[in-house]
């Protein structure tokens, strides 16, 4: 019986840089875990070699669609029935939204298929991670920061008594109160080490 796993995320790079790197079939192996080898033969066909529930496997696939910045398919022609989807469309300029879906029957390989779901869809994430981190290493981008949103305040966290304001602070900074004799680090201290 076939499952279906279906998993996105988001990189930081234009459609047509995620879908470059997904007509690299040769390269599946660097962010794919458990895939040894992809070969890509004549006719669109592809030879894999991955490890499934333990065990080394080798089948071929057929390239079933090649649709410039917008998606990547391909199907087992031999052994159970493996087949993958690759769908790409801009989140935002620079920003691509990655949907993966993956049809599968390994029941000729294991023994506790929900065992086996629960694996996969874990690997599907992963790969999709190192994907993400592959193809955004490989352009130059980097990780847009996250927005701050300042949290609760101390007083909210039950952290000071109600009704504390600390002092405002002033223009040029703040103040550090320097024990006598003791000094920053380049500063002079407030008096003199060696006191005469």
């Amino acid at each position: 019986m076939t499952k279906m796993i279906k998993k996105s995320v988001v990189v930081q790079v234009p459609v047509s840089t995620a879908y470059d790197q997904w007509t690299r079939f040769e390269e599946y192996p660097r962010f794919m875990g458990g895939v040894k080898e992809v070969k890509r033969l004549e006719d669109n066909q592809l030879h894999w070699t991955a490890k499934i529930a333990g065990e080394l496997r080798e089948w071929k696939a057929q390239i079933t669609e090649l649709v410039p910045n917008s998606q990547v398919a391909w199907a087992a022609t031999d052994g159970p029935t493996h087949s993958a989807v690759v769908t790409l469309s801009e989140v935002s300029e620079g920003r691509t939204k990655v949907h993966f879906e993956l049809e599968y029957d390994f029941s000729a390989y294991v023994t506790d298929e929900e065992d086996e779901q629960v694996v996969l869809t874990r690997q599907v994430e992963g790969d999709l991670e190192r994907f993400a981190a592959l193809v955004e290493s490989q352009s130059g981008t980097e990780a847009i920061p996250v927005p701050f949103a300042p949290g609760p305040s101390a007083e909210e966290e039950g952290m000071v008594a109600p009704g504390y304001h600390p002092a405002p602070v002033p223009e040029d900074g703040i103040t550090i109160p320097m024990a006598p004799g003791r000094a920053l680090k380049g500063h002079e201290a407030d008096t003199p080490l060696h006191p005469e």
